[in-house]
C-alpha cells in the first residue's frame, strides 16, 4: 500500500500542489490526501482528473488548470460524492469553467486543501 501512495503522489504532485521527496517522504498535503481517501477513491480521483484534463487546450498554463481541477475533484470527494461519475462531473465542470471563462488560468488560485 505504501508504494501506491508514493506512486500516486509522485504522479500527481504537480496537479495537487505537493510532492514526494524520496529522501524525506510525502509532503503533508499528499500524506493527508492518501490518509483521507481509500485507494479505490484515489484511483477514481486520478481517472477523473485525467479525463477532465483532456478537455484543456495545450499550453503553458495547463499545470495551474490541473491544480484547479484537482482541487474541485477533492472537494467533491470530501462532500462524500466519491463515485467515478460524480468525480468526473466535478472535473469536467471545472475544466469547462476554465475553458469558457476566457480568463488566464494563472489568475485563478486553487482552493486550499
Amino acid at each position: 500500500m505504501k508504494f501506491m501512495k508514493v506512486d500516486w503522489c509522485q504522479k500527481n504532485k504537480a496537479a495537487l500542489g505537493g510532492g514526494c521527496d524520496p529522501r524525506r517522504g510525502p509532503r503533508r498535503e499528499d500524506h493527508m490526501i492518501t490518509d483521507t481517501f481509500d485507494r479505490r477513491t484515489i484511483a477514481k480521483m486520478e481517472v477523473a482528473l485525467e479525463r477532465a484534463c483532456l478537455l484543456l487546450p495545450t499550453g503553458s498554463e495547463k499545470h495551474n488548470a490541473r491544480r484547479i481541477i484537482a482541487s474541485k475533484i477533492i472537494e467533491c470527494a470530501n462532500r462524500g460524492d466519491a463515485t467515478l461519475s460524480r468525480l468526473t462531473e466535478a472535473g469536467y465542470a471545472a475544466a469547462m469553467q476554465l475553458t469558457a471563462s476566457g480568463q488566464s488560468v494563472r489568475e485563478k488560485e486553487p482552493a486550499n486543501y
